[in-house]
């Protein structure tokens, strides 16, 4: 066996990690908010661990990995208030209006949706 066959691959950095606790596999990744999850494979098998790894990630991006209306998850609301946040020097008749929109139409019926559904 080469040295090289012995070592498990690294990943990039930021992308997630996995590690063994007794026998058995974990990963972890981190939500949108950059909170971190961590799940257990319940198996001894290195693959197994890859799997589960890159199945979080293919949620994550997606917007799937926290539940909806969970305080975890990125959601419509979230990014509506990040957007006003960030657009402070509207005037301010325009801000209340936005304000108001977002408030009485946007938040009511696509508040908790994450940001990848609504698309649809």
């Amino acid at each position: 066996m080469s040295k090289r066959e012995g070592k498990s691959r690294r990943r990039v950095y930021g992308i997630g990690s996995k590690w063994r606790r007794g026998r058995i596999w974990w990963v972890k990744v981190f939500d949108g908010k950059g909170k971190p999850i961590r799940r257990s494979t319940r198996s001894s098998n290195e693959a197994d661990a890859d799997d589960l790894l890159g199945q979080l990630l293919r949620e994550r991006s997606r917007g799937d990995l926290g539940n909806i209306g969970s305080s975890s998850a990125i959601n419509i609301a979230y990014v509506l208030d990040a957007y006003m946040e960030r657009n402070r020097k509207l005037s301010s008749g325009t801000a209340k209006t936005y304000r108001s929109q977002i408030n009485n139409l946007l938040k009511p019926y696509f508040g908790l949706i994450p940001p990848f559904q609504a698309h649809h």
